[in-house]
């Protein structure tokens, strides 16, 4: 259970994270590509903390 909270309040936080990136970056013409590579990094990021967290 902590578990799902935690990770639903990472996303909130994450949200936040990408609207920022997002506004930080909106005058260049490649911010799209910019928030969609920091999403990917993200992904990876959690799925990398998922795998330790599961001991593998």
């Amino acid at each position: 259970m902590s578990a799902q909270s935690s990770f639903a309040r990472f996303v909130e936080f994450f949200g936040f994270i990408e609207f920022l990136g997002f506004y930080n970056t909106r005058n260049h013409v490649n911010s799209k590509n910019c928030v969609n590579l920091s999403i990917a990094e993200i992904k990876t990021t959690i799925n990398q903390i998922d795998i330790k967290k599961a001991g593998l």
